[in-house]
């Protein structure tokens, strides 16, 4: 497989009418490419010397919110000067898992 680097960026790009890409490049150039396939996963396009490229999304195999409920279980308790504490002791004003709780005794 290769793989291209380069260090043009992309300044713009367009879909016309007729399934044709169009990418304006930083220096001015612009590249022209045919579509010929589109999907939610799936980029297929030609340039006109008959090169084609596919370009696949790969579905991430994580989820951030859930990796991090599943490491821990235990409620994350923080005081006003935003020290984390183990346990509550005394009354007052606590942020536990980003909400806060009054504790009184």
């Amino acid at each position: 497989m290769e793989v291209y680097k380069d260090n043009v960026g992309i300044h713009d790009y367009f879909i016309s009418n007729n399934n044709k890409l169009h990418i304006a490049q930083s220096t001015g150039r612009t590249m022209h490419f045919i579509i010929e396939e589109l999907t939610t996963t799936t980029l297929k396009i030609s340039n006109y010397e008959g090169q084609s490229f596919t370009f696949t999304k790969v579905k991430s195999s994580t989820n951030i919110r859930s990796l991090a409920e599943t490491r821990n279980n235990k409620p994350t308790t923080y005081n006003l000067g935003g020290q984390k504490i183990e346990k509550v002791s005394t009354e007052g004003i606590y942020i536990q898992n980003g909400k806060k709780i009054v504790v009184r005794k």
